[in-house]
């Protein structure tokens, strides 16, 4: 089994959407225990990987304090997907982990055990 160091790996928070069942409200901004939601996922993760993008499609200089924003670059709203494809462009890494921004109970478990997954793949 190949050992993953953080150095290879890049993790892609997805913060985008058009926040239809939340009201119109952000919601990698909604706090939740004192602190953002995406703030929770970034905390968690930064440890243990190289680079953190946001992809975000707009409170654009708010996420940038949480990583780099990409903006995906597909006609029309493409959801999720568009994300992960404009990460897939700008990683430098061999390996790009892909998060949900609104899961503040993530933790380092889940986080070593995904990377676990990766190396026996």
């Amino acid at each position: 089994v190949k050992k993953i160091s953080k150095n290879e790996i890049t993790v892609v928070v997805l913060a985008g959407g058009k926040a239809s069942r939340m009201d119109g409200e952000d919601k990698g901004l909604i706090v939740f225990r004192e602190l953002p939601l995406i703030a929770h996922v970034v905390n968690v993760v930064k440890p243990k990987v190289s680079q953190i993008l946001i992809s975000a499609n707009r409170n654009i200089e708010e996420y940038a304090n949480f990583g780099k924003v990409i903006r995906d670059d597909l006609k029309g709203f493409q959801g999720p997907l568009a994300g992960i494809s404009k990460a897939l462009k700008v990683c430098s890494t061999p390996y790009l982990l892909v998060l949900p921004c609104d899961s503040p109970l993530v933790d380092a478990a889940l986080i070593d055990s995904l990377i676990e997954k990766m190396e026996v793949s």
